[in-house]
């Protein structure tokens, strides 16, 4: 192994992505044969999402990853991505974009990046988050409810997601009337 990534740990990965030196040599290292960085490679994806940064740290690694495009720096960009502590604006401006949708989907966030993903992209874990976490909950008004599932129904696994959670009386009788009483039969690929 590479004494660079000897250095690839939890502690020490931000600044391996921080110091340009340090994430040039890294990345170096990460475009040898798939053969020879496999294991490096699973480091990263592990260790990316906890390696011990504060939100400035964070911001700092992703704009020195984009500002050196390649395969290697996109595919650390996006493990990433799913740090609990990448900040909020950054998710944002990713999705605003059209950038790594179906993994701030899966992702999750605040409810502003979830609306960025439902309304500009139609992404579905965003879609049916929204529907169930924010808007089905008893306390949340059964009318922006009912808007949201109409101008989304045709959003895979929302119909599914709907009627597998438990809802009040009146948005389970919106959600019969939007889907129909009887769930919709699945297509068979």
């Amino acid at each position: 192994m590479n004494p660079i990534l000897h250095r690839l740990n939890e502690e020490t990965f931000i600044e391996l992505l921080v110091f340009e030196d340090l994430r040039g040599e890294m990345l170096a290292v990460l475009r040898r044969p798939w053969e020879e960085v496999q294991v490096s490679w699973a480091l990263v994806r592990i260790i990316a999402p906890k390696c011990r940064a504060t939100a400035e740290q964070l911001r700092t690694a992703v704009m020195a990853l984009e500002t050196g495009p390649s395969r290697e720096a996109e595919d650390i960009l996006r493990a990433l991505l799913l740090h609990p502590d990448i900040p909020e604006d950054m998710l944002l401006r990713f999705a605003q974009a059209g950038r790594f949708v179906t993994l701030l989907g899966h992702r999750g966030g605040s409810r502003d990046l979830l609306e960025v993903l439902a309304e500009q992209h139609r992404q579905a874990e965003a879609v049916t988050t929204l529907a169930i976490s924010y808007l089905g909950v008893d306390t949340a008004p059964a009318g922006p409810f009912g808007t949201f599932i109409r101008r989304f129904a045709d959003v895979p696994m929302l119909e599914l997601s709907l009627r597998t959670t438990r809802l009040d009386p009146r948005k389970r009788a919106l959600v019969d009337e939007v889907f129909g009483a009887e769930p919709t039969p699945r297509r068979r690929r």
